[in-house]
């Protein structure tokens, strides 16, 4: 989990500039990336719970909000508050560099994947 910690603490730098108090965004924007990969994962292994979770649109609403739901418990505001302000801050620029930068080939590369790859066959179950 502390990868994970860490994909929060840099997206979460990322957007302040743009919001003061951009948690929300950034655990919808996590939500989202765990629901693109398992997606993608499951679609690429042929895994048959794709069929179960995404059948229809109300089940991947629900399996968007449980997720959602997840996330909002796990990084609740103390949590966030040590993750942003203790865990992670002693990093040295090199390293903090780095890390923005795989943070955001993480995120890109996951959009693409299942935009690529993942979308067709969601749309072939829905029509089924």
């Amino acid at each position: 989990m502390r990868l994970y910690d860490y994909l929060f603490f840099k997206i979460y730098k990322i957007l302040i500039p743009f919001d003061d108090q951009p948690r929300f965004y950034v655990i919808l924007l996590l939500c989202w990336l765990l629901l693109f990969n398992f997606v993608s994962i499951s679609m690429y292994f042929d895994i048959r719970l794709f069929d179960v979770v995404f059948s229809s649109r109300l089940m991947a609403i629900f399996s968007t909000l449980a997720s959602l739901g997840l996330h909002l418990l796990y990084f609740d505001t103390a949590k966030t508050k040590y993750i942003v302000n203790e865990e992670f801050n002693e990093e040295s620029n090199t390293s903090s560099i780095v890390g923005y930068i795989l943070s955001i080939l993480f995120i890109l590369l996951s959009i693409w994947i299942f935009f690529n790859y993942s979308i067709d066959a969601i749309e072939m179950t829905w029509k089924r």
